[in-house]
């Protein structure tokens, strides 16, 4: 069984041990508030997938920006291409950050110059997901199931995290939250009625994450979805307590892990 590693309760779900908590709500609302209390003090930051993340956590970005951080982004996607999604009260703001335009693999970040990398539900799209030309779709994405690809290079995981600690200066943290559940490449039909895969981490594929190269593992949770009712989540002990659940074709995660790691 995987062992927990926290070095201080930096955030706390709204909710006594044990007890469920979010109802009704996707993993948004574990994985914003827990990246944010991570990011207090850290003032160069780096967010890989900005433009389309989701709206909570893009608030929350833009938030730490505004009390004084520089945020850079690394995307495959333009914000403006994508401008009219952001709320009017945040577009100027979304657009005003200096974004690095291409895969985070090989995109020309520079070396050792952020405190802080951010992940939030974003890597697991790597190796899937690519940039489209359509006028509905910023994504090059799949008419139906049986075109969507059925496995990812495996080599994703650990080149994202070398991308990452080339970034990070050292005693820097990257901050990284994944579905988890079964594993594999499960499929995701998105809002535009498009297909694709995205990677659910299990026990084995979260040690690419957890034991990464170059990094200390200073904190990793694990919360797992109560499909009963409207819904609600939970913390687990580890990946095997959301071996059993999988996120296939489902409308949010049904497990989620979280990872602080520090750059050495």
């Amino acid at each position: 069984m995987t062992a927990i590693r926290q070095i201080s309760p930096r955030w706390t779900p709204p909710a006594t041990a044990g007890a469920r908590f979010g109802f009704g709500k996707s993993e948004r609302c574990i994985e914003a508030p827990w990246a944010e209390a991570w990011l207090d003090g850290r003032s160069d930051i780096l967010d890989v997938g900005f433009a389309l993340s989701d709206l909570g956590w893009l608030r929350t970005l833009l938030g730490v920006r505004a009390a004084g951080a520089s945020l850079t982004a690394v995307d495959i996607i333009a914000p403006e291409r994508v401008a009219n999604r952001y709320p009017d009260d945040l577009r100027a703001a979304a657009l005003a950050v200096p974004v690095i335009h291409g895969d985070v693999r090989t995109a020309p970040a520079p070396a050792a110059a952020f405190d802080a990398v951010t992940c939030i539900s974003t890597i697991e799209h790597i190796g899937f997901d690519a940039a489209g030309s359509a006028t509905d779709s910023a994504f090059a994405r799949w008419r139906t199931l049986e075109e969507t690809p059925t496995s990812r290079d495996p080599r994703v995981t650990p080149d994202a995290l070398a991308a990452f600690a080339r970034a990070l200066k050292p005693g820097g943290i990257a901050l990284i939250s994944v579905p988890m559940g079964k594993g594999g490449a499960v499929p995701v039909h998105d809002s535009l009625g498009y297909y694709t895969r995205q990677l659910e981490y299990d026990a084995q594929s979260w040690r690419d994450i957890a034991e990464a190269p170059g990094f200390r593992l200073l904190e990793q949770r694990f919360f797992t979805w109560i499909d009963e009712g409207e819904g609600a989540w939970i913390e687990a002990a580890g990946p095997e307590a959301l071996a059993h659940q999988t996120a296939w074709l489902t409308r949010h995660a049904t497990g989620v892990a979280l990872a602080a790691l520090e750059r050495l």
